[in-house]
């Protein structure tokens, strides 16, 4: 084995470890504690701590954004982003960015199968919701869009401006879910792990099946 091929097997490694295995380790410990004394005071107490901050104008603006976190409003824009890879010929990144989001959503939905925890009740959800909590599909999508985001761009000049506005849309939308009673922060907390791990995940499965993601703009 050549000395790149040793590098990259350890850069491989170390993403498993740190990007995948980590943050699916920090999940299930937040899944193992559901219902225990800790868990509950914190998620509480910061839900009491966002009612104080409950206004009309508020409410209006982080349901308008609550709305472009979930699966039905991410979708579109994960597709357009596909749509301008495609149109750029970078056909590659666009199947990532598919993969990662669409992945996203259906790995948060079998969580909350399998979980099953209840919404919060704090206080009364100033949304309509008939799903489970744990994790936060929101959460989880809008992170792995943010992420999608960072890697398709990671080698071009806007790199920063779109990791920054990737990880303020993520928290926004994170943060709408919170302010409208329907998450607990641990829900949140959940959502963003699962979304790190299914995102490296993906673009390992890329890198061991070829050109790695991401690749460099065109």
């Amino acid at each position: 084995m050549t000395k790149s091929a040793e590098g990259r097997k350890r850069r491989r490694v170390a993403w498993l470890f740190g990007g995948v295995v980590v943050p699916l380790v920090l999940f299930f410990v937040l899944a193992a504690n559901i219902g225990e004394v800790w868990l509950t005071a914190f998620d509480e107490g910061a839900l009491r701590a966002v009612e104080l901050v409950h206004g009309a104008s508020g409410t209006m603006a982080l349901r308008f954004m609550t709305f472009f976190g979930g699966f039905l409003g991410a979708t579109p824009l994960a597709l357009a982003l596909a749509g301008i890879l495609v149109a750029l010929r970078r056909r590659r990144d666009a199947v990532f960015v598919i993969a990662v989001v669409g992945g996203a959503g259906i790995v948060q939905y079998v969580a909350k199968l399998a979980f099953a925890r209840p919404r919060p009740s704090v206080f009364p959800a100033l949304v309509d919701v008939s799903t489970t909590s744990f994790p936060s599909g929101h959460a989880t999508v809008s992170a792995s869009l943010g992420l999608v985001l960072a890697v398709v761009c990671w080698n071009t000049r806007w790199r920063w401006p779109v990791i920054v506005a990737g990880a303020a849309f993520a928290l926004a939308v994170s943060f709408s879910r919170l302010y409208l009673g329907v998450h607990y922060p641990s829900d949140l907390l959940a959502g963003w792990c699962l979304a790190v791990a299914w995102a490296t995940a993906v673009s390992l499965g890329f890198d061991l099946a070829g050109r790695p993601v991401p690749s460099r703009a065109h």
